[in-house]
């Protein structure tokens, strides 16, 4: 194999680590897509759950899911062994 220009090597470098980073960027954004849509679905599950005990129209409503949705977060982190299904998608 014959010796090949550093400049040559260099220019082909940056062309496969820009499409390398293209490629990846379009994983990360598919990943927290899929995410933000689990997040999405538990919270509609989440708000199901309360519409059982309290109408949505009622005052208190958003009042009473906001402290489900905290009880279920502080569960979480103080019993490692408990599993939710509810997951904070990345970044939130």
């Amino acid at each position: 194999m014959k010796d090949i220009d550093p400049d040559v090597l260099a220019a082909m470098q940056t062309i496969f680590e820009a499409r390398r980073n293209g490629h990846l960027g379009k994983v990360q954004a598919k990943h927290r897509k899929q995410a933000e849509n689990r997040f999405e679905t538990q919270m509609e599950l989440l708000v199901d759950e309360v519409e059982k005990v309290i109408d949505p129209k009622h005052p208190a409503f958003m009042l009473v899911l906001l402290l489900t949705l905290n009880e279920k977060l502080q569960r979480h982190t103080a019993e490692p062994e408990f599993e939710s299904y509810l997951e904070l998608p990345p970044g939130m």
